[in-house]
């Protein structure tokens, strides 16, 4: 003896509606967590502000042009957070705006950025090790040293 489900209509319904739900919501998952790019316009990064080691690196010896290509090619994907940990362990800090909000970069023990408030504000930097040697490589050879 088997047993027949009383509307098979209904019962399709509920299935369809479910799996499209869940796709949905995958989708929108993907779209938040994901990986993209940070800086959508590379002509939109204005004032950009670098320390080194803790040092600031005077404006007239960072090449705006160069850094904007460098962080027009930055991915990254939404995190939770990081743990909190010391600022001296931080190698290369820049202040920026892009896409009419300020960013917040850290390259260090941990490689990140923010540039929004909320709880998942902060992005881990996907290709951080290649963005901070590009970085680095462009800091002039006068502010290129560690302070003691």
């Amino acid at each position: 003896m088997s047993y027949e489900y009383p509307n098979k209509k209904c019962l399709s319904k509920k299935v369809i509606v479910t799996i499209s739900g869940t796709a949905i919501l995958l989708i929108v998952c993907f779209l938040l967590f994901g990986p993209h790019k940070l800086i959508r316009d590379t002509d939109s990064i204005q004032y950009i502000r670098m320390k080194y080691y803790g040092r600031k690196i005077a404006d007239e010896n960072i090449d705006a042009e160069a850094l904007s290509g460098i962080l027009s090619s930055v991915w990254c994907r939404r995190i939770y957070g990081f743990p909190i940990y010391s600022a001296t362990e931080d190698v290369v800090e820049l202040d920026f705006i892009a896409d009419g909000k300020p960013v917040h970069m850290i390259f260090g023990k941990y490689n990140y950025c923010y540039h929004s408030a909320g709880i998942y504000r902060e992005y881990e930097i996907l290709n951080s090790k290649k963005i901070y040697s590009e970085i680095v490589s462009s800091i002039p050879v006068t502010a290129n040293k560690k302070l003691d």
